[in-house]
């Protein structure tokens, strides 16, 4: 499902301050399954971003903290995605 530009303006939340973290956000939301998880790489976070690696972490991280999403990591292979899931607003 693709975004639009009218998906990010109507993205109203005071941490979701940049285009960018707004991308993120909405790119985890409109790719998750049923069950609202999204396997997302960092490759296509910052593909879609235009973000650093560095910062696509960053904001993952800050995202995480301030609770507007969930990581669950999967470290039984190197190659593999985490998942990440929205909290609703």
């Amino acid at each position: 499902m693709s975004l639009t530009l009218e998906d990010v303006v109507c993205l109203h939340h005071e941490q979701l301050r940049t285009i960018s973290q707004k991308l993120i956000y909405l790119s985890i939301q409109r790719r998750a399954s049923e069950s609202g998880w999204t396997r997302l790489g960092l490759a296509e976070l910052q593909a879609l971003s235009g973000l650093t690696e560095s910062g696509v972490l960053k904001t993952l991280k800050r995202m995480q903290k301030v609770g507007l999403i969930e990581v669950m990591r999967d470290r039984s292979h190197p190659h593999n995605k985490n998942l990440y899931r929205t909290i609703s607003l």
